[in-house]
């Protein structure tokens, strides 16, 4: 994985809600406590065994970190959506000189619709 950017395939765990085990290495520093189970840069084969056998042994845990892998991935997903039609309302607003106060009120019922 390059440093810096998260993994496709780990995105994809976290938005599946599926409990993941990590090692902490570049942008995977990032991700919070509660959303996976972190080894250390440097994990062994035990370090490894012990925590799947952790995962197996505890079904709330698995559950919890995958129900707040879901959650931060929606609200990460949510903002950046919320941002890009943001700037293309704004864009349209200043190309054509619509009705600023209309474009905000769709604005904020996207924003409103996205977050429920």
């Amino acid at each position: 994985m390059i440093p810096g950017k998260v993994s496709r395939e780990l995105l994809d765990c976290l938005s599946y809600g599926i409990s993941t085990i990590i090692n902490n290495y570049g942008s995977n520093v990032e991700l919070e406590e509660n959303v996976v189970n972190r080894l250390d840069k440097t994990f062994t084969i035990y370090d490894l065994t012990n925590a799947i056998e952790f995962l197996y042994a505890n079904p709330k845990e698995r559950y919890n970190l995958g129900h707040n892998a879901k959650k931060m991935i929606k609200i990460n997903i949510i903002q950046w959506f919320v941002l890009i039609n943001f700037l293309m309302l704004l864009n349209r607003y200043i190309q054509k000189k619509c009705n600023l106060l209309g474009i905000l009120i769709y604005f904020q019922r996207l924003i409103i619709k996205n977050l429920l």
